[in-house]
């Protein structure tokens, strides 16, 4: 799980040694983030302080060096009582565990302060209006992409998370061109860990010889849910599971 060697350069180990007070924050939980902070613990230098505010309601956080401070689950007080965390205890990086969108939280969070943010965007920020039915969103989206220059041309890095995105990122917002920078995302390999197929299926009750498609994530026409359901109902002679939320509530109606 050691990345450092191949994702920092020197100017970047500088920036993380200088770094006594760094703050994390999300306002949702997330196995890949729990494995992200709790990388960052042993990543860091001792004598860091490693802070991680949350809502209460998504506070299932479990850290040994990092202190978990639960804020108001409102977005604009969350905002508001972040950039007061930051500015009291004097946080020298503010990064975000999710969504692009906490973008725009660190830029009101940290202007005209000390504080310096790192944006780690964990999506493909450029296709987003093309995974929407409705013309409407498509425009949003579209200009919301557009809008997230502001941000990344303040930032002190960008991370993405695939090679591909990266090569996008620098096209778009080519005035912040050396703050970009790809990482890989991390995972925790106590959890993804590879299993023997027999004694797997056996524990989940799942048929031995049956081939089995597995899909994880959110169930959205954004992640192709339409294709998906039509792959189902072609090959009804596999088994196909899906975990995670349900955006688009076709599956509901017409359950494969």
């Amino acid at each position: 799980m050691n990345y450092c060697p191949q994702i920092f350069n020197k100017p970047d180990i500088e920036i993380i040694l200088m770094t006594k007070r760094i703050c994390f924050f999300s306002t949702s939980f997330a196995i890949h983030k729990q494995a992200r902070t709790g990388y960052a613990e042993k990543f860091l230098p001792e004598d860091a302080e490693i802070f991680l505010l949350t809502p209460k309601k998504h506070n299932k956080y479990s850290l040994k060096r990092t202190k978990v401070i639960e804020m108001p689950g409102d977005k604009i007080l969350f905002v508001l009582k972040m950039r007061e965390f930051c500015i009291k205890n004097k946080i020298d990086v503010l990064i975000n565990l999710g969504s692009p969108n906490e973008a725009f939280a660190m830029l009101l969070s940290t202007f005209f302060s000390n504080t310096r943010y790192i944006i780690h965007f964990c999506s493909n920020i450029f296709d987003l209006p093309y995974g929407e039915k409705s013309p409407l969103k498509n425009l949003f989206l579209s200009a919301y992409r557009l809008f997230l220059s502001v941000p990344v041309f303040f930032v002190k890095k960008s991370i993405f998370t695939s090679e591909d995105i990266e090569e996008k990122a620098r096209k778009q917002f080519f005035l912040a061109d050396k703050s970009i920078k790809f990482i890989p995302l991390i995972l925790d390999e106590n959890i993804f860990a590879p299993e023997n197929k027999s004694n797997a299926r056996k524990k989940l009750n799942l048929p031995l010889n049956k081939k089995i498609i597995l899909y994880v994530g959110r169930i959205s026409y954004l992640k192709g849910s339409d294709i998906l359901f039509e792959l189902a109902k072609e090959n009804s002679e596999k088994l196909f599971i899906f975990i995670g939320e349900i955006f688009d509530h076709t599956i509901l109606k017409n359950n494969p």
